[in-house]
């Protein structure tokens, strides 16, 4: 054995005389699992700030493929003529 393990092991020893384990009371225990047990359904919501992103990009996105497809049939109409 080592320094290190003797000293680890006199120091569980310590431990082990000074901290003693502690039991929690019935009624604790009770009140915890019923908590655990019935916990209300999660409810995840999203700040009103990513909605209105959410809408910015979308009408964003759009906006630009009727510009394309605007000046898509532009060219089209005008070197069909031509």
């Amino acid at each position: 054995m080592t320094k290190q393990d003797d000293q680890f092991r006199q120091l569980e020893s310590t431990l082990s005389g000074v901290l003693k384990g502690v039991r929690p009371s019935e009624r604790f225990v009770g009140t915890v699992r019923e908590k655990l047990r019935y916990q209300p359904p999660l409810e995840i919501e999203y700040p009103q700030r990513e909605r209105d992103n959410l809408l910015l990009t979308l009408g964003g996105v759009l906006v630009v493929s009727f510009m394309a497809l605007t000046l898509a049939r532009g060219f089209y109409h005008l070197f069909r003529r031509g």
